[in-house]
């Protein structure tokens, strides 16, 4: 907690706050989906919708998490201090591209995977927006909240009712009867790590089982995306469309070995690949 907040040693003030509602209320659906600023107020929690793109699907998942935390302590008679925030949902930090539009200091001492890395400039205006995903490594001055999924969202249940389908699964799985193969399932376009994935799996089949369910199959994105999906398909040697059916998640528990691999932002797939009792492959997102 003390890193998230060392951009704000000063504490973060009413105009900063001000500050991320204005930014929030117009940022284009590709930078954020949705938006709102919440206000506790003696305990009890207000909301004012700041822009609701017709795509967000995930609109009342955090909401539903903060709502639950101002209840809980108000019920052990520990209500929530006074305090205010906007929350952007999106899958990739938003504030590093806003870093990088409104501050001109390159670092060129730094670098993260060949791009060169910006420090705030000191007239830079601080973003305190709340979010998803946040890319430590290049900058954030990003808050995160916590994972929305654990209290269910428009695609899966919550986390209470998900778990004992993955212990059931598991058990009826046993490590013997298990698939020796490394698993993976989900776009292989969406990412660096993941486009590599199809050719291995054509040329080591008896190692890798891998599934791609295809980019944009499950939400909204931005049609330049798509584009640049059927390049990196065409480069691949792979046909658009040949597409693997979506399969439960608790499918990944046939197999000994899990791949967890990045995509383009935010993912929440590994709490449920640990839950199969297999080995599970992490590789690290490079953003994070």
């Amino acid at each position: 907690v003390d890193s998230y907040l060392s951009s704000y040693a000063g504490g973060v003030s009413r105009s900063d706050v001000d500050y991320a509602e204005a930014w929030a209320a117009n940022a284009s659906q590709f930078t954020a989906a949705g938006s709102w600023r919440a206000r506790v107020v003696n305990g009890s929690l207000w909301v004012r919708p700041i822009h609701f793109y017709e795509h967000w699907k995930e609109r009342a998942s955090v909401l539903r998490i903060l709502l639950l935390a101002a209840q809980q302590a108000s019920a052990l008679g520990e209500p929530l201090p006074d305090s205010e925030l906007v929350f952007a949902a999106a899958d990739s930090d938003p504030t590093v591209l806003h870093s990088r539009r409104r501050c001109h200091a390159p670092n060129t001492s730094a670098t993260l995977h060949g791009r060169r890395r910006t420090r705030p400039a000191a007239n830079c205006p601080r973003l305190p927006v709340f979010v998803h995903a946040r890319a430590s490594a290049l900058g954030s001055t990003a808050l995160p909240l916590p994972e929305y999924s654990w209290v269910g969202s428009y695609h899966s249940p919550p986390w209470c009712q998900m778990q004992p389908r993955f212990e059931r699964a598991a058990a009826a799985w046993g490590w013997e009867q298990r698939d020796a193969r490394a698993y993976f399932g989900g776009a292989c376009s969406t990412g660096i790590s993941r486009q590599s994935l199809l050719p291995l799996n054509r040329t080591h089949g008896e190692l890798l089982h891998v599934l791609d369910v295809g980019f944009g199959r499950s939400g909204f994105v931005n049609p330049h995306d798509v584009e640049r999906a059927k390049r990196s398909y065409a480069r691949l040697g792979v046909g658009w469309g040949n597409f693997s059916a979506q399969l439960p998640p608790d499918y990944a528990c046939r197999f000994q070995v899990l791949l967890s691999v990045p995509g383009f932002g935010y993912s929440n797939r590994l709490r449920q690949l640990l839950a199969c009792g297999s080995a599970v492959v992490h590789v690290q997102h490079a953003r994070v």
